[in-house]
């Protein structure tokens, strides 16, 4: 059971003070370093003290929600069928990337994936919504332990070119203390298809230790300094298939594809205090055709 002690005492909550200890001061004696120290361990105390009190008010998930949050507090992430979510407005959801798909190819690019433009997805705002449905939203709030922060889409097309580099390398999501995501598989994803790799609590855990990670990349050949043959697990499963994890808890990476190309849409949440926030929030355009179908809770997790 996701319980309250479980979320304060996870890794990300300890985060800087946990994995720097006073190591940080035998090997770093400027003062800008002491003052980074003070500062995380402050923050830390200050999100763990947002959990305690906000405890009674986090929402009891279904059985399914249940099952989940119990393997991404296990292992990390859990890939299930979406239909199994049960959330409502999936069909509409997967008929707009049907139509998306009958007006939008992905082109060559600059880096490794190709996008629509935000233009184009705005045409089809019953796959942002989505993200915003109160089982989904439960479930956030659950795991992150407090209000929940609907950060967005990202909607693409990770291209065959075999290049490892940004987001195909391993890392943490380190936006915040908890960075739950939901990677919903819009094609086959086969061996050499990208799939998404992760490596298990277990073995995330003790290697951002010994990495001393902060943020960034870590390739293959450092990693493989710190887990064991065979730790990094492969997501391969049909199309519309769901990968639930913790973003902050465990590596993972896309697997540059080699065979075919990986479409897929990424829905991220954070809490509504986040140790920082990338990209941009609904258009305009956007937020004018899905406000009038929230109510005051989805409001309130709905980005500026």
């Amino acid at each position: 059971m996701n319980s309250v002690s479980s979320i304060i005492s996870h890794r990300r909550f300890q985060g800087f003070a946990h994995q720097s200890g006073s190591a940080i001061f035998r090997v770093a004696r400027r003062a800008g370093d002491y003052v980074r120290y003070r500062l995380a361990c402050r923050n830390v105390a200050d999100y763990r003290s947002r959990v305690i009190a906000h405890a009674s008010s986090r929402p009891q998930p279904d059985q399914t929600g249940i099952r989940i949050a119990n393997a991404i507090e296990q292992e990390g992430c859990i890939a299930i069928p979406v239909q199994s979510l049960a959330c409502p407005g999936t069909g509409a959801l997967l008929t707009s990337v049907e139509q998306l798909f009958e007006v939008w190819r992905p082109e060559p690019a600059r880096g490794t994936a190709a996008r629509p433009t935000r233009q184009m997805l705005d045409e089809f705002p019953d796959i942002y919504l989505w993200g915003l449905q109160e089982p989904l939203l439960d479930l956030a709030e659950y795991l992150i332990g407090l209000p929940p922060l609907f950060v967005g889409t990202d909607f693409k097309c990770e291209l065959t070119d075999g290049r490892t580099r940004g987001l195909r390398q391993w890392h943490l999501d380190c936006e915040d203390h908890r960075v739950f995501k939901i990677i919903l598989y819009l094609s086959d994803v086969s061996a050499g298809g990208g799939p998404f790799d992760y490596l298990p609590l277990k073995y995330s855990e003790p290697a951002a230790r010994a990495l001393r990670y902060r943020s960034g990349y870590v390739s293959d050949d450092v990693m493989a300094r710190h887990v064991p043959p065979g730790a990094a697990v492969s997501v391969t499963a049909p199309k519309h298939h769901a990968i639930l994890f913790d973003g902050a808890a465990i590596f993972h990476r896309a697997q540059p594809p080699t065979a075919a190309d990986r479409y897929s849409v990424t829905f991220g949440y954070m809490s509504r205090a986040p140790l920082r926030l990338r990209g941009a929030g609904p258009t305009p355009r956007l937020r004018e055709q899905i406000m009038p179908r929230l109510s005051a809770r989805q409001l309130a997790c709905l980005r500026d």
